[in-house]
């Protein structure tokens, strides 16, 4: 029988073939295991709402000071994108949050991007 059974030291589920009325393996070996990665938390991402005017505005700050890397032209496509709004990783609030401390514009949000980065 295929169960399944937290891991609660590496936050992963288990999948094994157990005959155990818990489903959680027994260490004995010839029992079959995968590893699922845990799924994201709560503050993996960030979901911020921004106007048109103020995705602009950051998307061409952002653009300024861009290295080129992929992960900055994604941010910029979906800055200019028509979608309000976004949700953003930890490297994207980085880099949208110093777009915002250039010129010092929308101090909520950068407030809240602060909090999610552990920097207030």
């Amino acid at each position: 029988m295929l169960e399944s059974c937290h891991d609660r030291d590496d936050r992963s589920w288990k999948f094994v073939h157990s005959n155990r009325a818990d489903g959680c393996p027994s260490d004995a070996p010839g029992r079959m295991r995968g590893t699922v990665p845990r799924m994201a938390a709560d503050q993996d991402w960030i979901e911020i709402t921004l106007d048109a005017g103020s995705r602009r505005g950051i998307a061409e700050v952002v653009e300024r000071r861009a290295n080129g890397s992929d992960e900055q032209k994604q941010l910029l496509r979906v800055l200019r994108s028509s979608r309000n709004e976004l949700l953003l990783d930890r490297a994207q609030a980085q880099t949208i949050l110093d777009a915002l401390n250039v010129d010092k514009r929308l101090s909520a949000l950068r407030a809240r991007l602060e909090a999610f980065l552990g920097l207030r």
